[in-house]
C-alpha cells in the first residue's frame, strides 16, 4: 500500500525536532511537502511559501501538520479543511474559543478529522495512573505541578498574540491530561506562580 502523502506547515524546532523524525520513521505516511516562509526545505522535498501554493500544486496531499506559532494556526487549520485535508495541529489549535469552535464546525461540516498535538496522555506511565484511579470511588482532586523554567522576556511564545502565553500555549497539555485522566470536565482549576 501507497504512503499517504503529509504537508508540513512551519518548519520551526518542533516539527525538525519531533514531527518529521517521526513521519519520516513511519510506514504508513510520508512528508510530501513543506510550507516555510523560511524557505526551510526537508529532504530536498518541495518548499512552498504558502499553504495555498501547495495545495494547488500538490491536491494528492491528505493530511496537513501544522506546527506554525499558536497565534496563527487557526488560520491554517481553516484553510487545509477548506482544501479538503484532514489535519493535526500542534497544541492549541487556536487562542480563542471562537477559533476553535469554527474549527470544530468546520471539520465536522466537512466530513474532515481534525487532531491536536496533546501527547501526554500516550505515556505508559499516564495510562497505569488512569489505571489506578479507575478503582477508586468518590470526589478527586488533582494537583498537577510542572517546572517549565523562565523564558526570556521577549520570546515569542509570551507574546499574546503569537504565542499565547505559557497558559494558552504550554498548560493546555496538562489541563487535557486532567481531563482525560478522570474522563470528567473540571469544576475550578487553580494557578500560582512560585516565587
Amino acid at each position: 500500500m501507497a504512503k499517504k502523502k503529509i504537508a508540513v506547515i512551519g518548519i520551526g524546532k518542533i516539527a525538525i525536532d519531533q514531527h518529521l523524525p517521526v513521519i519520516d520513521k513511519s510506514k504508513d505516511f510520508e512528508v510530501a511537502a513543506t510550507v516555510s516562509t523560511r524557505g526551510i526545505a526537508h529532504r530536498g522535498l518541495p518548499v512552498f511559501k504558502t499553504a495555498a501554493e501547495l495545495y494547488k500544486a500538490m491536491p494528492k496531499v491528505e493530511l496537513v501538520a501544522i506546527c506554525t506559532p499558536p497565534g496563527v494556526r487557526h488560520g491554517f487549520v481553516r484553510e487545509a479543511l477548506d482544501a479538503g485535508k484532514h489535519v493535526f495541529v500542534e497544541k492549541p489549535m487556536a487562542l480563542t474559543v471562537a477559533d476553535c469552535e469554527a474549527i470544530c464546525t468546520k471539520a465536522a461540516d466537512k466530513g474532515l478529522l481534525v487532531s491536536v498535538g496533546y501527547n501526554r496522555t500516550f505515556s505508559p506511565h499516564a495510562r497505569a495512573a488512569k489505571a489506578a484511579l479507575a478503582k477508586v470511588s468518590g470526589p478527586t482532586q488533582v494537583l498537577y505541578r510542572c517546572n517549565a523554567g523562565p523564558r526570556p522576556a521577549d520570546h515569542w511564545s509570551l507574546d499574546p498574540q503569537e504565542g499565547g502565553g505559557r497558559i494558552l500555549g504550554e498548560a493546555v497539555h496538562f489541563f487535557d491530561f486532567c481531563c482525560w485522566l478522570l474522563d470528567a470536565e473540571p469544576v475550578s482549576i487553580t494557578a500560582q506562580a512560585a516565587g
